[in-house]
């Protein structure tokens, strides 16, 4: 067994990494929920509606879920740093770009462009998360980063987009996202390391057996396979549960906050579901519990429309979460994945469940056209469905693995 996965005593300083990591996952969903509040300018400027608004989310998620894999493989080859801070500075970049876009293509082929950028910062999130914390909080570090930073940055940019927008216009909104997202690039860039005895996360030769680790590990395929659904219907209802507020008559600032509190329940979301995966050692159970109670509560924007948002946005925004925290860990729990290939691990997961992200929100906003109603229903239904995948998932844990005591492993 590779030295790297041999459990040893928790690395010091890691909770100070995990702020840099964290600070990576604000910028993710700062520049890329910084649209929301954009669509009714371009939907003006370019003569688009709801239809064409679910692609502009759609698309972002298409760059996003296609660079899962080549991310992985581009942080073996030249260093997980290196990855991890140029994703940053593209998706920052890329609101300039869409800030200036001429017309409805070109805003697609820049926030595409987008989410290329936004697969290499949470691929090497996450991939970072779990090799500082592979042996101690895993669940816990991830769920902080992919909830509580990711639903942070997200809130502020849907929330804070409403009264910026009114003040200094769509295109500048757009250029105080990237801005921000620039100087968050810096920092990381100037105080950022990798974990001790971890040379290979500088780069290397990538072998047919870190390729054969990955991907004849079947549980990774069952469980990115599981979350398909859930996954696009979270990101649908996140970017567009605002713009069905508006048709049913909420005021512009009051559609804002159903989006703005499914994400914040993300961060509560995030402690509970990763200490429930850690404290118990089921990571297993608190993912599907989660996941399945996710995928229910979609049915209940059909009743009492007005009041059942808050619900949704509520059980969604938490439970996502809290079964995304053991989603992303899983990989670095797993004995016989590798530190070096924990950003290929999770590329491989990250790709599977953005498949639901680019086809959910695009097929919800060709339902939502017709009748609101029969979206909410597809997102619940297509959770469900592909959630039985569940059944097939192992528990990370079932296997032994060596115990560094001392200088003796036993």
């Amino acid at each position: 067994m590779a030295s790297e996965n041999i459990i040893g005593p928790p690395y010091r300083g890691r909770w100070w990494m995990l702020i840099l990591i964290f600070l990576g996952f604000v910028e993710l969903t700062l520049n890329w929920f910084n649209v929301v509040d954009t669509l009714g300018f371009f939907g003006e400027k370019f003569d688009i509606g709801i239809a064409q608004f679910g692609l502009i989310v759609g698309i972002f998620l298409a760059g996003y879920g296609i660079f899962h894999l080549p991310t992985g493989f581009l942080a073996s080859k030249f260093g997980f740093k290196t990855i991890f801070v140029i994703g940053i500075f593209l998706e920052s970049l890329s609101s300039f770009l869409t800030a200036i876009s001429p017309n409805y293509i070109t805003l697609l082929i820049f926030r595409f462009i987008a989410g290329m950028g936004g697969s290499f910062v949470v691929g090497l999130g996450f991939a970072y998360g779990s090799a500082w914390f592979k042996d101690a909080e895993i669940s816990l570090a991830n769920g902080i980063n992919g909830g509580a930073g990711f639903a942070i940055g997200a809130a502020l940019s849907i929330f804070l987009g409403v009264p910026l927008v009114s003040t200094y216009g769509s295109e500048g909104w757009l250029f105080i996202t990237g801005t921000i997202g620039i100087l968050i690039g810096i920092v990381i860039l100037i105080f950022l390391k990798n974990p001790p005895n971890a040379e290979r996360l500088l780069g290397g030769k990538i072998s047919k057996n870190d390729l054969k680790e990955v991907f004849l590990e079947k549980n990774l395929w069952v469980l990115g396979i599981s979350i398909i659904g859930a996954y696009g219907a979270y990101f649908t209802t996140s970017e567009l549960v605002s713009t069905y507020a508006s048709t049913i008559g909420f005021s512009p600032t009051m559609a804002a906050l159903p989006s703005t509190l499914l994400l914040l329940m993300g961060i509560p979301g995030s402690f509970v579901g990763g200490y429930l995966a850690d404290h118990y050692k089921k990571p297993k159970l608190v993912y599907s519990t989660f996941l399945l109670i996710t995928a229910l509560s979609f049915f209940f924007l059909v009743v009492y429309r007005d009041i059942s948002i808050w619900i949704v946005s509520i059980v969604v925004g938490f439970g996502l979460i809290a079964g995304f925290a053991p989603f992303s860990a899983y990989p670095g729990m797993m004995k016989d994945i590798s530190k070096h290939n924990l950003a290929t691990a999770v590329g491989l997961l990250l790709t599977l469940a953005a498949l639901g992200g680019f086809f959910v929100p695009t097929i919800f906003g060709i339902i939502s056209a017709i009748n609101y109603s029969n979206g909410w229903i597809f997102l619940g239904i297509v959770s469900l469905v592909f959630s039985i995948a569940i059944i097939k998932i192992k528990d990370p844990y079932g296997g032994k693995k060596k115990i560094l005591k001392g200088n003796e492993i036993t």
